[in-house]
């Protein structure tokens, strides 16, 4: 079972860097000319919170991390309004103007004080440039990897043998 799970992982590791290859650029994906941009509304408060996006619909996001992606058609770079509220609460309503560009994402984080609601919005594309810092860093752990697996293998508690009596 350990053989298998050894093997799984470091099958995930070596396939890696292909696929972070694959997605980037003109290269591998063929042509994309996307025109569509990413809203990522996030709830960092221990309360629930319900989000739009230029008077659409509310969506509920759960507590402590709950988030929920607005897909929004752009012509190149365009201002859209986020509002949240707390549930029942019309009168906690706050909003802020993010800024949205095309085949990129844009995080709003609301955070909630009392029933006193707030909206940080940071600038588009910077996700994106976190996620492949983080597929970098995870390529060249893979060349480590064998030696955690040796590590794991033979650093295990050695058994114990039973004591024999001694002879005199």
């Amino acid at each position: 079972m350990r053989t298998v799970l050894l093997t799984v992982a470091l099958l995930a590791l070596s396939a890696q860097p292909a696929m972070a290859i694959i997605g980037h650029g003109n290269g591998g994906g063929g042509n994309n000319n996307s025109k569509i941009g990413t809203v990522r509304v996030v709830n960092n408060s221990e309360q629930e919170v319900e989000v739009a996006v230029n008077e659409s619909s509310f969506q509920s996001l759960q507590p402590g991390g709950g988030s929920f992606e607005f897909f929004i058609s752009v012509p190149n770079k365009i201002d859209v309004t986020v509002s949240a509220r707390l549930p029942g609460i019309p009168e906690s309503l706050a909003s802020q103007t993010a800024t949205v560009q095309a085949s990129k994402t844009t995080v709003a984080t609301v955070s909630v004080s009392g029933q006193t609601v707030s909206i940080a919005v940071g600038k588009p594309g910077n996700v994106a440039k976190l996620l492949r810092e983080a597929g970098v860093a995870l390529a060249s752990g893979g060349g480590l990897m064998p030696l955690l697996c040796l590590g794991i293998l033979l650093g295990r508690r050695p058994s114990r043998r039973p004591s024999q009596p001694e002879q005199v």
